[in-house]
């Protein structure tokens, strides 16, 4: 005879679609969050560059959004406009500017490990679950 009533073995179904759901929304949460670490990066390359003079005062391109890009040329080289939220927009220096960019950076990535970690310990649970099903299975076929 099994070890669990059909009432358990539902439950433990409903946990598993469940975890199923949560994983597939934290992965998505860390596509996102990388996308991002992506563009901070970015950013702070950028910026680092200007800092030290390694980039180009000609032929930049400037995004404008949706894909888009603007020629130009570097006329600003020691103040930026910083979104800070809420389409809230700040002039910064460029070191400010920089520090603001690391600081986001290092609350990225601590997103990034709280969702993997999360995700590894939903994905253990979900294993844990499918052996128990597995199991039950093979018991019922007896």
């Amino acid at each position: 005879m099994s070890g669990r009533s059909p009432k358990d073995v539902r439950e433990l179904i409903i946990e598993q679609q469940r975890i199923e759901r949560e994983v597939e929304r934290l992965a998505q949460e860390v596509a996102l969050i990388d996308r991002s670490i992506g563009d901070a990066e970015g950013a702070l390359s950028a910026l680092e560059a200007i800092k030290k003079g390694e980039a180009k005062e000609d032929d930049l391109l400037f995004p404008v959004g949706g894909g888009i890009f603007l020629r130009g040329k570097l006329s600003e080289k020691e103040r930026v406009v910083v979104n800070v939220g809420s389409n809230v927009f700040l002039t910064k220096g460029i070191e400010e500017a920089i520090n603001l960019l690391k600081e986001r950076l290092n609350l990225l990535n601590r997103a990034k490990t709280e969702r993997v970690q999360a995700l590894s310990t939903l994905r253990r649970r979900y294993d844990e679950i499918a052996a128990i099903l597995a199991e039950e299975r093979v018991k019922a076929g007896k």
